[in-house]
């Protein structure tokens, strides 16, 4: 079952999500991740404010994004983040990508399709 399969409605909803694809697993991110992905988001968007501990504490209570991420054995090679967000034209909370990356060195293999 491939992301775009999914109808994003609530965060909690997908917490539990996992995709094997080849050797790359997709799931969503947990407050584990938090140190790897602080890694990633420093090749993605250089220093910034963003911290391991204010990443984990975003993952364990922003109730409008989901950070999905693709790990190759023990190391995360890419994450997405998606904004849930409401609007007047809309019933429901919609999906927004806000951010995609994948290391370099992991490019043109699909993952972040």
């Amino acid at each position: 079952m491939y992301l775009d399969e999914f109808k994003f409605v609530r965060k909690n909803e997908l917490s539990n999500f996992k995709f094997v694809r080849e050797t790359t697993m997709i799931s969503a991110a947990t407050v584990n991740d938090a140190e790897q992905l602080n890694i990633l988001s420093i090749e993605f968007n250089g220093e910034d404010e963003a911290t391991i501990e204010n990443i984990g504490k975003s993952l364990l209570n922003n109730q409008q994004e989901l950070v999905i991420v693709a790990e190759e054995g023990e190391l995360l090679v890419g994450f997405v983040c998606v904004q849930l967000k409401k609007a007047f034209c809309y019933n429901d909370y919609m999906p927004e990508i806000t951010e995609v990356y994948v290391k370099p060195a992991y490019g043109n293999r699909g993952i972040a399709i």
